[in-house]
């Protein structure tokens, strides 16, 4: 018996040791691992490099209210104080026949208006509405991207998103709109993939409806005014002369 504990008490260090030994060797078996992982996923995740070309993405936009709110103090705006307020811009003749009207935003008073209740066309107005709803919609970085997919037999589809600014203009040369994607660019992602192209089909998708309002007269694609509207389009659908904002458009 007495041997017997002794040999425990002998051997009893060592299995300590053994076990500290291994629990090392694993703890740094895992960092390895870990490591090796990290590396991999790093490397998976890391983003393809930007074709030659390609314009650096623009800083975001820093907005600054050209209107400030009115204070909880301020006085109710007066059908008298607004008159005296846009007398003066009222008489300037670059506005034409104007129409319109001046409401309280909280109370919905109508405090002036000037033939509201005659139809007129909106012209760019509307796209100053646009614009702000686009703003106030989506992030200030979004992009709309044009992408090349792979179809059968040495096919390549162009699927359109919705950007007309794309350019088929030459590298390095002008373009109707700034810094805009370019097809060459599209063109040079092909090569640089390898892709033995034997056609090219477009992918119109992404709209559906009418190309056109039926109000709209056809008569301006010509005078360069509109285009019909579609996901996929060059320069703006300026071909005849792109760097020409009245340009014959299809």
């Amino acid at each position: 018996m007495g041997a017997h504990h002794g040999s425990a008490a002998v051997n009893r260090p060592r299995t300590r040791r053994r076990r500290l030994i291994w629990s090392l060797l694993s703890i740094a078996l895992v960092a390895v691992i870990a490591v090796g992982g990290v590396f991999t996923y790093l490397q998976l995740t890391k983003p393809d490099p930007l074709p030659p070309g390609t314009p650096d993405r623009p800083a975001p936009i820093a907005f600054t209210p050209a209107i400030d709110p009115v204070s909880a103090t301020a006085p109710e705006p007066t059908a008298a104080g607004v008159r005296r307020a846009i007398a003066a811009s009222l008489k300037a003749p670059a506005l034409g026949t104007l129409t319109g009207q001046i409401s309280d935003a909280l109370t919905g008073t109508v405090l002036w208006s000037q033939g509201a209740d005659q139809p007129r066309t909106p012209a760019s107005n509307a796209k100053i509405l646009t614009a702000s709803a686009v703003l106030l919609a989506l992030p200030h970085d979004q992009r709309i991207t044009t992408t090349v997919l792979a179809g059968p037999d040495g096919q390549i589809i162009l699927k359109g998103a919705g950007d007309p600014t794309l350019s088929a203009q030459p590298p390095g040369t002008d373009t109707f709109y700034t810094n805009p994607a370019r097809i060459s660019q599209l063109a040079d992602q092909i090569k640089n993939s390898g892709v033995d192209v034997r056609s090219v089909a477009v992918d119109v998708s992404a709209y559906t409806g009418p190309s056109m309002d039926p109000t709209w007269d056809r008569a301006d694609i010509a005078g360069g005014d509109i285009t019909p509207i579609q996901p996929l389009m060059v320069d703006g659908g300026r071909t005849a002369r792109p760097l020409d904002e009245y340009s014959p458009r299809v």
